[in-house]
């Protein structure tokens, strides 16, 4: 239905870099325990980000998104997942921009249990994408 949250980042910034961590904290309010998939709803998030830009030339840059996201189901249980971005960026103008990246999210472990299942690419997980970008 709703949920409530707050955030914070730091942001660190040089002529070859800019590098910003962001922590956030969520409550959900779902009128379900369970999705409709029948997986358990968070209750609880606590996320933590970190967004890293190099710019390459004036108008090509590349960055990259890490997420780890620690959540709380409404029956207690935890659950730990990832994501990471990855992408190619040109500035066609100073307002327009193209993107050709891949994106890869999941749990943190595998079904053991124990295993990393981190992974920036996973060829059964991960999406390619192209996208075109209008900031105003």
């Amino acid at each position: 239905r709703t949920s409530i949250a707050t955030s914070n980042a730091i942001e660190y910034k040089t002529s070859l870099l800019k590098l910003v961590y962001s922590l956030k904290i969520s409550k959900n309010f779902h009128e379900f325990n369970l999705n409709a998939e029948g997986s358990p709803n968070i209750e609880y998030r606590l996320s933590n980000s970190f967004d890293l830009t190099i710019p390459l030339t004036d108008k090509f840059s590349l960055t990259a998104l890490g997420t780890y996201r620690v959540g709380q189901t409404y029956g207690g249980f935890q659950r730990n997942l990832f994501s990471i971005d990855a992408d190619l960026n040109y500035d066609i103008l100073d307002q327009v921009s193209i993107n050709l990246g891949t994106s890869n999210e999941g749990d943190v472990a595998k079904s053991n249990g124990v295993d990393s299942n981190l992974s920036a690419y996973n060829e059964n997980t991960s999406v390619v994408r192209l996208g075109l970008s209008l900031s105003l």
